[in-house]
């Protein structure tokens, strides 16, 4: 369905530079490609390329840690014009030294959006490598209604002599703003 959305987008957009007299607003034409869905219509596609052209972060936080201070950033995003919310955590580094353990420790998130009474919509990526950088988002919810974004932080710790990575710990939900 989304591949005929996008192929008649694009087939309004060549047919109007053919038609002559026609003058083609650049700004109207993205928005009418990017808003392949609206409201209720964009549950559970990812945002990425989509409805993420007009973005914007209408509530964030940081998200504390339990090894202490804070482990990253979760944003609830909206996009005006596919009416959608989602969101996005964005680790502020994804190793570290633990504290007080002092040892190695890597950190994943596991982000989560939701209409409040609806099913909650996942991460889009699930875990990124230790390496990887960035941030990690979720499906997108109904834009027109209430929308709450939560993440859950897990921890792979290292054993300090044998340098060797342990098992993979949650640190538990962290309940972020609902718009």
């Amino acid at each position: 369905m989304k591949r005929i959305i996008a192929l008649l987008c694009s087939l309004g957009i060549i047919g109007a530079l053919l038609l002559p007299g026609q003058p083609i607003n650049p700004v109207e034409t993205f928005h009418a490609v990017a808003a392949a869905c609206s409201g209720e219509s964009c549950i559970g596609l990812n945002p990425e390329g989509n409805c993420d052209g007009d973005a914007e972060t209408v509530a964030s936080m940081a998200v504390p840690s339990l090894t202490g201070g804070f482990a990253g950033q979760l944003d609830l995003r909206y996009s005006e014009y596919c009416k959608s919310n989602w969101g996005r955590y964005t680790p502020y580094t994804r190793n570290f030294i633990g504290i007080p353990l002092g040892v190695p420790v890597s950190s994943y998130g596991r982000v989560t959006v939701w209409n409040p009474g609806a099913p909650s919509q996942p991460g889009v990526h699930g875990f990124k490598e230790a390496s990887s950088v960035g941030s990690e988002w979720t499906k997108m919810v109904d834009g027109t209604m209430t929308a709450c974004v939560g993440v859950e932080l897990f921890m792979y710790t290292y054993d300090k002599d044998s340098m060797r990575q342990g098992d993979l710990e949650s640190e538990g939900w962290t309940w972020g703003p609902c718009v």
